[in-house]
């Protein structure tokens, strides 16, 4: 009973912040919910609401446009990374604490920092570069075509990081035996990679799938730091279309109802996922 005692505290608090909050917005998903005031309970109302509210079809596509630029451009990103750093080259360490930084780093500022980098015209640091080899200067964030592509180039810088650790820590458990086996055999670099790496990381490759998909279907932070959802709507995503519901509309039922909505078709997208990789073996 010593070991329940010690998890206790934790527990408490998982149950104060995390579970009571997710049980209560829950409840809240089936009523009239209002601040002030006795709510109404109006049962599905919300969920068939869903689909017929306004920019509603935009804010899932533009959710599902980030995940598929973000969570193939992070994971191969962060897998080149890895191998070069897994290699035995001067600095190693330092090299690896230099592309973790993004990821201790505020999200926040690191999204104003960008924000100043994308500034349109002349002034903005990303336009002065690419002035010196004779490129107009765009207007990044302002400019439908590129404010989501722009948003997602960002992220991957801020999280790639992390999952350059977890890649890192699956190459290091290759047992250097098979490289050297496929050297004696004559096997070139590609070989290698293809034939000894890539099958033994793909437990790995699942795990950062996984945390990449779950993360920007959840998107947040940048969209409301860099563009507000604009240009035109183009880069409202569900996450920032529940903040509105919910915070600019007072609809704090119909915003709990769509966050569930968001958490059902995570599971599913998951459970998608774990199947395709259900050989995979740990």
């Amino acid at each position: 009973h010593w070991s329940y005692l010690f998890v206790l505290p934790a527990l408490i608090i998982l149950g104060v912040f995390l579970v009571y909050p997710a049980v209560h917005a829950f409840v809240m998903s089936f009523y009239d919910w209002k601040l002030l005031g006795k709510s109404e309970f109006v049962g599905l109302d919300n969920y068939r609401l869903f689909f017929q509210m306004p920019n509603v079809s935009r804010a899932v596509k533009n959710t599902l446009f980030y995940t598929a630029l973000n969570v193939p451009g992070t994971l191969f990103a962060a897998l080149f990374v890895a191998l070069l750093l897994n290699a035995e080259i001067r600095a190693r360490a330092w090299f690896r604490v230099l592309f973790y930084l993004p990821v201790i780093s505020s999200e926040v500022a690191v999204s104003l920092l960008w924000k100043w980098i994308y500034l349109g015209g002349e002034r903005g640091l990303f336009n002065s570069v690419i002035g010196v080899f004779g490129v107009a200067p765009q207007d990044w964030l302002g400019d439908p075509r590129f404010a989501m592509p722009s948003i997602v180039v960002m992220t991957i810088w801020k999280g790639m990081g992390f999952h350059v650790l977890i890649f890192l820590a699956g190459l290091q458990s290759i047992p250097p035996e098979q490289y050297e086996a496929a050297r004696i055999d004559g096997a070139g670099q590609w070989a290698r990679f293809r034939y000894i790496t890539w099958p033994l990381l793909r437990p790995v490759t699942l795990i950062v799938m996984l945390l990449l998909t779950i993360s920007s279907l959840q998107v947040f932070t940048p969209i409301f730091v860099m563009t507000g959802g604009g240009p035109a709507n183009q880069t409202l995503t569900i996450a920032f279309y529940i903040y509105n519901l919910a915070f600019n509309n007072g609809l704090y039922g119909f915003a709990s109802a769509v966050s569930y909505m968001l958490f059902g078709a995570i599971l599913g997208i998951t459970i998608i996922q774990l199947r395709y990789f259900g050989d995979v073996q740990y």
